[in-house]
C-alpha cells in the first residue's frame, strides 16, 4: 500500500512539468522509482499518465452511417494526435497549445465560432453547414473511417472519431483551409493565417487540426 501511494505521488507531481517537458522525462522518474519485479505495475502508471495527457486522437474504427446521421453543433477547435507516443516526441503539450491557440484565432477570424455553425447529416446523405445566417448545401458519405463531405461538388475527406455524442472532425491546414474556403467566400484574404498553422504543422510529424461538434437531442 505504501508503494503503491508513493508511485502515485510521483506522477502527481510529475504530471504538470510534463507540459513543458517531453513525457519521456516524466516516465524515467517514474520508471526509477520501482523495482524490476513490479514493472507490470509501474507500466500500468505510465499508461495512465500519458491517457491523461492525450486526450484527442485519430479515429481508428470504422464509422457507421446511422452513428453520424444528425444535427451536429460546433463547439471548439482542437490539435489531435496521430498516436499517443507524438507528444512525448514534440516535448510535451506547450506545443500543441500553441497550435490550438493559432487554429482557434484562424477560425474567429471567419466567423467559425461555436454556437454559430451548424453540420446536419441526413440519412439519405444528403445535408448541410450553416454558418450564421449561410446555408450551404452538401451530401455525405463514409470512408471506413474518414467521413467523405462533398461540397460544390469538391470531396473534403476527414478523418472523424465518435465518442459519447462528440464528433471530431481532423485535418490537415491545407485540408482546414479547402473546408473553410468551400463554405465561406473570403476566406482567401486570410490565407496568411492558414499559412502560419501549415508552419506550425510541418515542423512536428503526426499531427492535426480538429473540429468538436456536439450531436443535438432529437
Amino acid at each position: 500500500m505504501i508503494f503503491r501511494m508513493a508511485i502515485t505521488a510521483m506522477v502527481a507531481l510529475a504530471v504538470p512539468a510534463a507540459a513543458n517537458a517531453q513525457l519521456s522525462d516524466v516516465l524515467k522518474k517514474v520508471a526509477s522509482s520501482v523495482s524490476s519485479s513490479s514493472s507490470s505495475s509501474s507500466t500500468s502508471k505510465v499508461t495512465s499518465v500519458v491517457s491523461d495527457l492525450v486526450s484527442n486522437l485519430l479515429g481508428s474504427n470504422k464509422l457507421t452511417e446511422d452513428n453520424l446521421t444528425g444535427t451536429w453543433n460546433y463547439t471548439e477547435p482542437s490539435v489531435v494526435l496521430e498516436s499517443d507516443n507524438v507528444l512525448s516526441k514534440i516535448g510535451g503539450t506547450a506545443v500543441t497549445n500553441k497550435i490550438q491557440e493559432q487554429e482557434k484565432n484562424f477560425l474567429e477570424k471567419i466567423g467559425f465560432k461555436a454556437g454559430s455553425v451548424v453540420l446536419v447529416l441526413d440519412s439519405d446523405k444528403s445535408g448541410y453547414v450553416s454558418i450564421d445566417s449561410k446555408k450551404i448545401n452538401v451530401t455525405w458519405d463514409v470512408d471506413d473511417t474518414d467521413l467523405v463531405l462533398t461540397i460544390a461538388k469538391k470531396d473534403l475527406k476527414m478523418n472523424a472519431s465518435l465518442s459519447s455524442g462528440t464528433l471530431q472532425l481532423a485535418m490537415s491546414a491545407d485540408k482546414m483551409l479547402d473546408l473553410v474556403s468551400a463554405i465561406i467566400s473570403g476566406v482567401s484574404n486570410i490565407a496568411s493565417s492558414a499559412s502560419i498553422l501549415t508552419t506550425l504543422l510541418s515542423k512536428y510529424d503526426g499531427l492535426y487540426l480538429g473540429l468538436q461538434f456536439s450531436k443535438e437531442s432529437e
